[in-house]
Parts: C-alpha cells; sequence; structure tokens
C-alpha cells in the first residue's frame, strides 16, 4: 500500500480498497460507492445523496481494462473523453492542460455545464483526468457545485486534488498460483524390507 502523507486538518483519508487508493473526506461529508462491470465510481458529497443526486462534491470514476471495450489506450480515449465533455458544457472556464504525473498521463479542465437532473442550476466544474496505458487504467475527477457556491465550495474541493493516492494499477490483485505440495513416497522401514524380500532358497 502506497504512503499516505498526513491529511490535513480537518480531513481523514478515505480509503478505496477495491483499487487500493484513497481520497481526502472533509469532516462531515458523506462516502459512498458503486460500481458496474470493470468501473468502480466513489463520491466524496458535502450532503447525504438523494436517489444517487447531490449538488456538491467529488466523484472519482475508476475504469479498469478499458481497452477491452474501447479498444483504444488509455491516454487516448482521455483526450477523446475530455474533448466530448467540453462540448457537451456551456462554457470553458479553463482550457485542457496535459502533463505527466508519475505513472500517469494528466489532463485538466474546468467547465460551466448542467446536469440532466438538475436541469435549472448552472455548475462550475473541474475535471482531472489520470491515466495509465501500462495499466490499462483510468482515473476521471470530477468536483461539481453550483455556479454561485463555487468559491466557498471549492476551498474544499480543490483541497480534494492534492494530496490523492492513486494506484498506478488499480486492477484486483492476483495471487499467485500455490505450487502442489510434494508429497514423496516416505522410504521404508526395516519391517517393510523385510517383507518385500523374496525368501531366500532352502
Amino acid at each position: 500500500m502506497q504512503t499516505r502523507p498526513q491529511p490535513p486538518e480537518g480531513y481523514d483519508w478515505q480509503e478505496l480498497k477495491e483499487c487500493r487508493s484513497a481520497v481526502l473526506l472533509p469532516r462531515g461529508w458523506q462516502f459512498s460507492q458503486n460500481k458496474v462491470d470493470d468501473t468502480l465510481a466513489y463520491f466524496v458529497t458535502r450532503d447525504e445523496p438523494l436517489e444517487g443526486k447531490f449538488t456538491t462534491g467529488l466523484t472519482v470514476n475508476v475504469v479498469r481494462n478499458l481497452s477491452d471495450a474501447s479498444k483504444l489506450k488509455p491516454s487516448l480515449y482521455a483526450a477523446h473523453y475530455v474533448q466530448e465533455y467540453l462540448k457537451q458544457s456551456e462554457e470553458t472556464v479553463e482550457q485542457p492542460e496535459s502533463a505527466p504525473a508519475g505513472p500517469f498521463d494528466r489532463i485538466s479542465c474546468q467547465v460551466i455545464k448542467r446536469f440532466p437532473q438538475f436541469e435549472d442550476q448552472r455548475f462550475r466544474v473541474r475535471m482531472t483526468t489520470f491515466a495509465n496505458d501500462k495499466a490499462d487504467a483510468l482515473y476521471i475527477l470530477i468536483f461539481a457545485s453550483p455556479v454561485d457556491e463555487w468559491e466557498q465550495s471549492y476551498r474544499i474541493g480543490e483541497q480534494l486534488f492534492n494530496p490523492i493516492v492513486l494506484a498506478a494499477d488499480p486492477s484486483p490483485r492476483r495471487e499467485p498460483p500455490r505450487r502442489p505440495l510434494n508429497r514423496r513416497t516416505p522410504p521404508p522401514t526395516r519391517e517393510h524390507e523385510r517383507r518385500q524380500a523374496p525368501a531366500a532358497p532352502r
């Protein structure tokens, strides 16, 4: 397990056990998760989600074995994903910026958009992707809050991106195959030797 630095005051580490990673959980906030196929989804939210809906919080999607379904390596998939996300937004606040981040290729941007479940509200969103082609894995981090609450909410939201602990390979650990026991035939005892020896000629 990767070393967890000391969390900032008012935060605790929330383990994402299925992918051996961890995010900061502000005290008083909520944590939930679900899984669909090879995608894990984790939610750090200001309020308890109602039927999966919340207005302010961080979503962490972890996609494993991505190329099996998409036929694209994770870094290329992330680039397309970000561009499509921008097209579906009302305004781009910060253009996508790409940079290496350890074993990952990182892309980060900010937009203003509406979500289907909250048609009457405009949200400001920060999205950051971490792609690892070698591990065939992609992390998508999205922090969203209503535009009129952004300045206050992002004081917490920004902290959730740094520090963050992401496993280079979030795939389930595979136990090495067990070697069969070497069950040798025990050496014969003298009594056994006597029973097996041919009778002496008379």
